[in-house]
This record gives C-alpha cells, sequence and structure tokens, in this order.
C-alpha cells in the first residue's frame, strides 16, 4: 500500500502565523511620502550627479 509521510510535529506551515512585515509609523519610518515635491526630486538628482562626479574627479586627479 501507500506510505504516509506526514510528521504533525514538522508541520511548521500550518502552525505559525504569518509574520508582520510592514514597519511601524515613526519618526524614522513614515507612512507618507517623504519626497512627495517634484522640486525635492529633481533636486536630489542634481546634488547626488554632483557628489558623484566630484567623487569621480577626486579619484581621477
Amino acid at each position: 500500500g501507500s506510505i504516509d509521510l506526514h510528521y504533525p510535529e514538522f508541520d511548521f506551515c500550518h502552525s505559525r502565523r504569518a509574520p508582520r512585515c510592514t514597519p511601524e509609523a515613526d519618526a524614522f519610518n513614515p507612512c507618507e511620502d517623504i519626497v512627495g515635491f517634484g522640486f525635492l526630486r529633481v533636486a536630489i538628482w542634481v546634488i547626488s550627479t554632483l557628489a558623484i562626479a566630484g567623487n569621480l574627479t577626486v579619484l581621477a586627479v
């Protein structure tokens, strides 16, 4: 006949609750979009690009 390979003591999938992975809202993890304004996004891109270009210039010299 057939062999039953089901071991209830190793059945972790049905005995545990699903973990809650969403961080709670606090001062460091707000729920709203931090960079919601377009000019802030552009400013971040410009500053990041200039910082990378400056670092590459220092490495080249």
